[in-house]
C-alpha cells in the first residue's frame, strides 16, 4: 500500500510543481502537509512550494495554514530559512488568532528546527495564557486535546531552552486542573476495570488473587511527561 501511495503523490508532484505558483495559501500548506504527514521528502516540491509561500503569506487568511507549514517543514527535517522568518513574522501579530493545537504545532516545528526565536516563543506564550486563564475544566474529551497541546507546549518550550517558570507553573498547574476533573468523570472507569482486573485469574500461580484498590479513584492526572 505504502508503495502505490509513495507512486501517486509523485504523479501528483510532478504536474503541481509547474503550477505551484496558482496556488492559495491553503492549498500550498494543505499539499506541504498532505506529503509531511506520509513522511514523503519531495524536495523538488516543496522547494517550489517554498518561494510561492513567501510571495503570498501576508495574504494567508488562516492561521491554521501557517501552522501547517511550518509543522510540514519541521515533520520533513526541512530547514527553509526565508520560509520560517516569514511564518514567525506573520504568526507573531495573529498569535492570538491561534488555537492551542496550532500554538503547540508551531512551536513543536520552530523548536524542533532550533530556530524558536524570542520574538515567536514570547508572543505564542502569551496567547497560551489567554486561552489558559479562562479555561475550566468539564471532564469530557475536550479536556484531553486541550490537555495533549499544552504538553505539546511545554515540551518545545523546555527543548528550545525558553520556558520560564512562570509559564510552567501555568501549564503544570492546568494539566492537574483537567485531571481533577478527569477523576471525576471518568474515574470510574478505571476503577472498574482495575476491580475486574483484581478478580482474574492469576495465570503463573493459578491462584485467585486480589489487587489492593487502597481508598478512593485512582488518578488520571496529566503529569506532563514527568
Amino acid at each position: 500500500m505504502a508503495y502505490y501511495v509513495e507512486t501517486l503523490l509523485n504523479a501528483i508532484s510532478a504536474p503541481a510543481i509547474p503550477r505551484i505558483s496558482v496556488f492559495d495559501g491553503q492549498g500550498l500548506a494543505n499539499t506541504a502537509w498532505a506529503y509531511a504527514a506520509l513522511y514523503l521528502r519531495d524536495e523538488p516540491l516543496i522547494n517550489a512550494i517554498a518561494p510561492a509561500a513567501l510571495c503570498i503569506i501576508s495574504e494567508f487568511e488562516a492561521t491554521q495554514n501557517l501552522s501547517n507549514l511550518a509543522w510540514a517543514l519541521a515533520q520533513l527535517s526541512m530547514m527553509h530559512a526565508p520560509l520560517l522568518d516569514a511564518i514567525s513574522a506573520e504568526s507573531i501579530p495573529r498569535s492570538d488568532e491561534f488555537s492551542s493545537q496550532q500554538l503547540a504545532n508551531t512551536s513543536w516545528a520552530f523548536a524542533s528546527l532550533g530556530c524558536f526565536n524570542s520574538p515567536l516563543s514570547h508572543a505564542i506564550s502569551a496567547a497560551a495564557i489567554k486561552l489558559i486563564s479562562p479555561f475550566i475544566p468539564s471532564g469530557r474529551a475536550e479536556d484531553v486535546c486541550f490537555g495533549v497541546d499544552l504538553r505539546g507546549l511545554g515540551w518545545a518550550f523546555a527543548f528550545a531552552l525558553v520556558l520560564d517558570g512562570d509559564f510552567e507553573t501555568l501549564l503544570s498547574n492546568a494539566h492537574l486542573e483537567i485531571g481533577r476533573a478527569l477523576d471525576i468523570t471518568m474515574g470510574h472507569l478505571v476503577t472498574a476495570e482495575m476491580e475486574a482486573m483484581a478478580t482474574r485469574e492469576d495465570e503463573e500461580s493459578g491462584a485467585q488473587g486480589h489487587c489492593a484498590l487502597g481508598e478512593g479513584r485512582p488518578r488520571i492526572i496529566f503529569q506532563g511527561g514527568r
